[in-house]
């Protein structure tokens, strides 16, 4: 990958002069060796990345962490990195409040171990939040891209526009807390978690962060709060240029709990600390008192409890379908069901010249190396052995 030259759309200015030294990139990663090792090689490869802090919050079980270790060693490669270690048994919040705590920079970007940021449109946004001073994240458009299965290395590689309807609600402006909670709440398909990878001001995500660790909120429900706390907090900006490329395929480690409806049955108590949680950071964080806090609350989470009540009315009736050809009956129906009208708000798809740009820099940073080749050698014998 040292012969590639990644297309940026403008090359970032280097050093302390640089905004992007006012950043700090904050990856994720727990045993997937092989995609934090193509994370640092496609930064190593980012003009700009020398201003920039890169940090890797890491739960990897100890062999995990020695294979990544040996295949750094023999990277062709260099990138400055720190590494944040925590035992394979700590959460993920937990982890992930450690780690934000250390940074020092006055934004952060969270980053998942197998997706990509483009450092350019993080350079030309930062100037933005000088200027608002009640913005506190900004998202783009993004591209998801396929390898076909969870390989973190191929030759070919699908890439397709993510469109800004899987956000759903991608404006989050108005004036007030009460206008964003409105706009939040009012989706009928419950809280969409769309600024969870953005450029966060680092004050707002330790402060929603911290807050957080006085309750006990699995992290699916803690995703629902963070979503709300940063909506509370303040705008988040919108940019139709595309900052995030995403891996669609899916980790078979992480299928079922993303993908299974959540019980209100199951989680009843949870929901009441969703609530408290919710609550308590109106009150203390942005200073409501606590009668609208509650009736925030209330109306934020409604369509999010409707869908968990729904979801156990069926749950028998969903268990019977995905055991015979009923499935696929409904799932021809739904395909067949005409596409409700656009909503009009929603900002423009990728830009397709933009798309391609970005898209060929996903493939140069997907291409296997000496060391990736080596990696899937060694795990060949294994592979053949788990088949048929």
């Amino acid at each position: 990958m040292s012969d590639a030259i990644i297309p940026y759309l403008a090359s970032p200015l280097a050093g302390s002069n640089s905004p992007l030294s006012r950043v700090t990139i904050l990856v994720h990663s727990a045993n997937r060796p092989d995609q934090l090792y193509r994370l640092l090689r496609y930064y190593s490869e980012a003009p700009g990345i020398d201003a920039c802090t890169l940090v890797i919050a890491d739960g990897s079980t100890p062999e995990n962490r020695d294979v990544f270790d040996s295949m750094m060693r023999n990277a062709q490669f260099s990138v400055e990195y720190q590494i944040d270690t925590s035992p394979s048994d700590v959460s993920f919040l937990t982890r992930l409040r450690k780690a934000c705590a250390a940074v020092e920079t006055e934004f952060v970007m969270l980053a998942a171990d197998d997706d990509f940021y483009f450092l350019d449109w993080v350079s030309n946004i930062v100037a933005e939040f000088d200027s608002e001073d009640d913005l506190v994240a900004a998202i783009g458009n993004y591209l998801t891209f396929g390898l076909g299965g969870f390989a973190a290395f191929s030759d070919t590689v699908t890439v397709a526009d993510g469109g800004p309807e899987k956000f759903q609600i991608p404006w989050l402006g108005g004036k007030t807390p009460a206008d964003r909670l409105g706009e939040l709440g009012a989706n009928p398909n419950g809280i969409q978690i769309m600024t969870w990878y953005a450029l966060h001001r680092t004050h707002v995500l330790t402060r929603i962060l911290d807050h957080s660790a006085r309750f006990d909120l699995p992290l699916l429900l803690f995703e629902r709060y963070y979503a709300v706390a940063q909506a509370a907090f303040g705008r988040t900006l919108f940019s139709p240029h595309i900052f995030l490329a995403r891996q669609e395929d899916i980790d078979p480690a992480q299928q079922s709990w993303r993908v299974d409806p959540m019980s209100l049955a199951d989680h009843e108590s949870a929901i009441v600390e969703l609530d408290r949680c919710t609550r308590s950071f109106l009150v203390e964080v942005i200073g409501l008192d606590a009668q609208e806090a509650s009736r925030l609350a209330a109306s934020v989470y409604a369509n999010e409890v409707g869908m968990m009540r729904q979801a156990d009315r069926r749950r028998t009736l969903r268990r019977i379908a995905n055991g015979s050809v009923i499935r696929r009956w409904i799932t021809a129906w739904r395909a067949m069901k005409p596409k409700p009208p656009r909503d009009a708000r929603l900002p423009a798809h990728c830009e397709a010249r933009e798309l391609t740009m970005r898209g060929e820099q996903v493939k140069i940073a997907c291409r296997p190396d000496a060391v990736s080749l080596q990696r899937q050698h060694a795990l060949a014998p294994e592979r053949k052995h788990l088949g048929p």
